[in-house]
């Protein structure tokens, strides 16, 4: 008989007592130690596969989070940045009032100046915020990209796993088909 058929015969019996409740279910055959060892390696890689999975999916959201963040700080800057050149433009007129009204508007000026001092403060310190929030995205990019790595590294540890566990198995079926062959 054919390997198939060999495979095929030994899970008949289990399959034919699973599904029929009258015919009493026979225990399933003691796995060698080797065998049950790889079992549970390959159920522990599973959980920790489930879990990095799911610390990938939260990595994935907080990702989408900080980018929705980094837009509207985007947006912000934009917003900045005319407002800078709303300033800049203010202060080129000013300059040139103070050139024409230099004597009676010094005090103006100077109340002004103070103004567009605190408004570049202001525009300063947007910047960089603008620039710590992309820091922060650019070092969560880095860190998801080294969590797919290990993520793939596991996978191929899981299939290489599972692998071994089939082999096993067939293994397992010969030696039984031989034994029952030969006794």
């Amino acid at each position: 008989p054919s390997t198939r058929s060999m495979a095929s015969t030994i899970s008949t019996p289990l399959t034919s007592a699973a599904a029929s409740p009258r015919t009493p279910r026979t225990p399933p055959p003691v796995l060698a130690t080797s065998q049950t060892q790889t079992t549970m390696d390959l159920a522990s890689q599973q959980v920790a596969l489930r879990r990095l999975t799911e610390l990938l999916e939260a990595l994935k959201n907080r990702n989408e989070e900080l980018q929705l963040q980094l837009q509207g700080k985007a947006a912000d800057h934009a917003v900045s940045m005319r407002e800078k050149e709303d300033l800049q433009r203010e202060l080129q007129k000013l300059r040139e009032a103070h050139v024409i009204e230099c004597e009676g508007r010094t005090s103006e000026l100077a109340a002004l100046q103070r103004e567009i001092i605190e408004k570049n403060s202001k525009l300063v310190l947007l910047h960089n915020k603008f620039l710590q929030v992309e820091n922060q995205l650019k070092a969560f990019k880095e860190t998801n990209d080294t969590i797919l790595g290990e993520m793939k590294l596991l996978n191929q540890q899981l299939a290489d796993a599972r692998k071994r566990n089939l082999e096993l198995e067939h293994d397992v079926q010969l030696a039984a088909f031989s034994s029952e062959k030969n006794a």
